[in-house]
């Protein structure tokens, strides 16, 4: 996934129009439709857009070959901090999970 598709997918994922998005990041909403679609952007601007999401710059430039999380898996994430779960308990239902599969 090339860094513009990942920032698109990210302020879906916050459900932020591009608008918003520059508004926070300080910038005009024009440049921010232009990084999406390939556009370069300034480390500072990414930055910003990094704080915007809460991901970390190394999300932007992973190998797309190496990726190991996609849209899909932030979606995840994101229903589990919004139902204020923890690790611990996505770990504790995976065991119930298998638990149950291994009487069946």
């Amino acid at each position: 996934m090339k860094l513009g598709e990942k920032l698109k997918m990210l302020r879906d994922m916050h459900g932020l129009t591009m608008r918003e998005v520059a508004e926070r990041a300080d910038v005009h909403f024009t440049y921010i439709g232009k990084i999406e679609h390939g556009a370069e952007a300034t480390m500072e601007v990414l930055r910003r857009l990094c704080d915007i999401y809460g991901v970390e710059m190394s999300f932007l430039f992973n190998d797309p070959d190496n990726e190991m999380i996609n849209g899909e898996w932030l979606k995840f994430i994101k229903e589990m901090e919004e139902q204020e779960m923890t690790p611990d308990d996505v770990r504790n239902y995976i065991q119930v999970v298998k638990t149950i599969r291994g009487l069946q």
